[in-house]
Formats: structure tokens, sequence, C-alpha cells
């Protein structure tokens, strides 16, 4: 019988770690308040945007920053285009560009965790622009499977922690094992 738990607990971490094979994902796109023409959809078509951009530019008919829930359901069957991979190491961004208090641009993209920079508040970095705006970049660490975590502000205060899939597996296990010794 414990040999049964034993290879029921070794299938069960196997599959955790095979979703933590998989990187969670972010979003990577661009959405500029004030730009309306939809063929300069690209970093490349809206050279006056260079300077801060990251492929897809988003455009709205309104003022207001894309749904992300929309924009995910929409690219079901090609995420990869508005997305990259939040590997190891790497942090999802929402990099926002504030001017008299309104979001002017937002960059949504795959960043380096920099934890020891971030406000212990807001669990953000805020800072000067130029020319009255105000950068703010809040990272978040998203889930396998799940919507990007860059979609709003940081999810994660600093020094936040979740428990990963493989430590649940362990201790799933020890518990299993400890039931099982004492029966």
């Amino acid at each position: 019988m414990m040999y049964k738990i034993l290879f029921l607990s070794y299938l069960l971490c196997h599959g955790f770690i095979g979703l933590q094979a998989m990187d969670p994902a972010c979003f990577k796109l661009t959405w500029y308040r004030d730009l309306k023409d939809k063929s300069k959809n690209t970093c490349e078509k809206a050279p006056s945007y260079r300077l801060v951009c990251e492929d897809p530019i988003i455009i709205t008919d309104n003022d207001e920053p894309p749904d992300t829930d929309d924009l995910w359901d929409a690219y079901k069957h090609n995420r990869g285009s508005i997305s990259c991979p939040m590997t190891s190491g790497m942090t999802c961004t929402k990099s926002t560009i504030y001017k008299n208090e309104e979001a002017q641009v937002i960059i949504y993209g795959c960043g380096i965790d920099h934890n020891e920079k971030l406000d212990k508040e807001t669990g953000c970095y805020k800072g000067n622009f130029g020319a009255g705006a105000v950068a703010e970049v809040c990272p978040c660490d998203s889930e396998v499977g799940k919507t990007p975590c860059n979609y709003a502000f940081s999810i994660l205060k600093a020094g936040e922690c979740k428990w990963s899939a493989m430590l649940t597996c362990l201790i799933v296990t020890n518990v299993l094992y400890r039931i099982f010794i004492i029966i």
C-alpha cells in the first residue's frame, strides 16, 4: 500500500514539475493615449515613439488603456504576439508614464527583478521622466496557465512570496507518507 502512495506522490510531483517547466506569460505591448492611426501599430511605423516602445502597439478608439482581459481572449490562438515568457530571474512589468496624473503611455513587458528598488507601500518604482512626466514601474509574478499579472498594478508587495508547486508537492507527499506510516 505504501508503494502505491509513493508512486501516486511521484506522479503528482512529476505533474507539478512539468507545469513548472512551462514559463508563465507576461503581457508585452504598448499603448499610447494620443495615437489613433491604426496603420501605426508597430514601433517601427511610429518612429517618434521608438524611445519607449514594445511591439505591438495597441490602439484604442477612446482615451482609455486596452482591456487586457479582452485582449487575452481575442489573442487566445496567438498569445505569443502580445506576450513574452516570464523566465527565471525575470518578472512581468507594467510601466506607465503619467502627465497631469493621467496615463499617457503604458508599456507591458518582461524585465529583470529589482525588488530592492521598490517602494515598500506600493510595490512599484516611481521616478521623474522629464517635462513634468512621472514614470511608474510595477513588477509582478505571473502564474502558469493564468492571465498575465501585469494587466494592473503590482499583485505582490515587495518581500511577499507564494508557495511553489514543487514545495506544495513535497509537503503533500510528506503528509501522505506520515499518515500511512502511522496506519
